[in-house]
């Protein structure tokens, strides 16, 4: 699982055949992370989907 916020992230985790969970906090935006598994906009949203406490 590889965690981004930008579409560089989603892109190069799909090249490496595995799932991007895409953040809403950094330099992206919902448009240019469509393609991720997820889109998370609080770490407590990241800590739930991962179900790890923070």
């Amino acid at each position: 699982m590889h965690i981004g916020d930008l579409h560089h992230d989603v892109a190069g985790a799909s090249a490496e055949g595995i799932d991007c969970i895409g953040v809403l906090w950094g330099y992206g935006d919902p448009e240019s992370l469509r393609s991720a598994a997820a889109l998370v906009t609080t770490a407590a949203e990241l800590a739930s989907l991962l179900a790890v406490e923070i």
